[in-house]
């Protein structure tokens, strides 16, 4: 079955970043401290239902380098992975290039590409990642990023419509409940990027269009 909406193409983005146990700091304190210490996307063809690539990088925390012992057994990434990584500029940078090199071999458009009409989205699992953990970050740190980043859909939101689940729930479960087992470590970035892959499927299978719900006007408001 063809994917029913606009896009041939999805980008399933899932950040992990620095953390620490919520019994010490509240939710607001810790967005304000976290950095993404892991970067990872899978490109989705929408027709094929296919992961045609995948893009993977540790990133390197500047402002609290030394990671938590509950991020580390959280997360399951060690100081050895951030230590020597890029730092966030450079991570950017190095997704961008492998965006471009998608270019002209699979035709991708992203909505930046103003003479063109955009075939190609991001996806994620609510609006942290783009709407707050990237942007949020840069703007600390005075990093740019490109403007493609400031569109994209929450899958959560269309997940809750169509199941009539509450949307606070974790992703895991959101698996479990619609009969699809998770692959891989949870809170993994790689992993996580990938099962939200195999959610945007199923969900396409049944038949749900999906399109762009979130941007950063409406995290801004």
């Amino acid at each position: 079955m063809y994917f029913q909406g606009q896009f041939q193409y999805a980008i399933c983005i899932d950040f992990v970043t620095t953390c620490w146990d919520h019994r010490n700091f509240s939710q607001a304190d810790a967005i304000d401290r976290q950095e993404i210490i892991e970067f990872p996307a899978v490109l989705l063809n929408l027709q094929s239902h296919v992961i045609e690539a995948d893009f993977h990088t540790f990133v390197r925390p500047t402002e609290e380098p030394k990671l938590s012992e509950f991020c580390k057994d959280y997360t399951g990434i060690s100081q050895d992975d951030v230590n020597n990584a890029p730092l966030l500029q450079e991570a950017i940078r190095k997704f961008h290039q492998w965006i471009e090199s998608f270019r002209f071999e699979k035709g991708i458009v992203l909505m930046d590409d103003a003479t063109r009409k955009q075939n190609t989205v991001f996806i994620t699992w609510t609006d942290f990642d783009l709407g707050i953990y990237l942007p949020t970050e840069c703007g600390r740190k005075n990093v740019k990023y490109p403007s493609y980043f400031n569109k994209w859909i929450d899958l959560r939101e269309y997940y809750s419509l169509w199941t009539g689940i509450d949307r606070v729930i974790s992703f895991q479960f959101a698996l479990k409940m619609i009969g699809l087992q998770f692959f891989g470590r949870p809170h993994s970035g790689e992993d996580d990027a990938r099962n939200l892959a195999r959610l945007v499927c199923k969900m396409s299978r049944a038949g749900i269009e999906l399109l762009i719900n979130s941007d950063e006007f409406k995290i801004s408001s």
